[in-house]
């Protein structure tokens, strides 16, 4: 029996194609290689289908899909995801298209994004389970509860994890600021 949430895929990928894309994004930091995760997210979602029995959300369930799907990814090219520090594309939403557009000062916007953008790459120096917790607790507003779905640990684990996410993320922003106030 089909689950009623989804008897309407194309709904299904109008309300989650633009966060699973963002995820995507965020992990591989290459909007070209999450497009086609993307994409692959959502085949394998419409060939497992029949599988789904509804013990989770659809949301949960279509992320457990993208996460595979990367991970399938990143053991096929056989190389861990590093963020190349000299690369200077933001890994965040400010690299995607804005939503409704608004006039912001340009230096506002010019600081705002180079500071986006290195905390992004900081992002991308976490353990890919920090990365994760962070970036879906953070950018994508998920609950504890759902994360502990998503990830099959239990909420304390999130909590540990996200709490140490954010604790490395915080120590490499300060030794990358020393190090920049020092070149200066």
């Amino acid at each position: 029996m089909v689950n009623p949430h989804m008897e309407n895929l194309t709904e299904l990928y109008m309300e989650l194609r633009d966060p699973v894309f963002r995820y995507l994004y965020y992990l591989t930091g290459d909007s070209d290689l999450a497009e086609d995760l993307t994409q692959e997210t959502f085949m394998q979602a419409l060939i497992s289908l029949a599988r789904f029995r509804g013990d989770s959300s659809v949301k949960t369930w279509l992320f457990s899909i993208a996460r595979n799907t990367y991970l399938k990814n990143q053991k096929k090219s056989s190389r861990l995801l590093t963020v190349n520090l000299n690369d200077n594309r933001p890994l965040t939403q400010s690299a995607l298209p804005p939503a409704g557009g608004y006039a912001e000062n340009p230096l506002t916007k010019i600081i705002r994004t180079e500071e986006s953008a290195n905390i992004s790459r900081l992002i991308g120096q976490l353990p890919e389970n920090y990365r994760t917790v962070l970036i879906l607790r953070e950018y994508e507003g998920w609950e504890y509860r759902e994360l502990a779905q998503f990830l099959a640990k239990t909420e304390n684990w999130v909590r540990v994890n996200y709490y140490r996410a954010k604790q490395l993320l915080k120590e490499l922003y300060q030794a990358k600021e020393g190090g920049s106030q020092k070149c200066q």
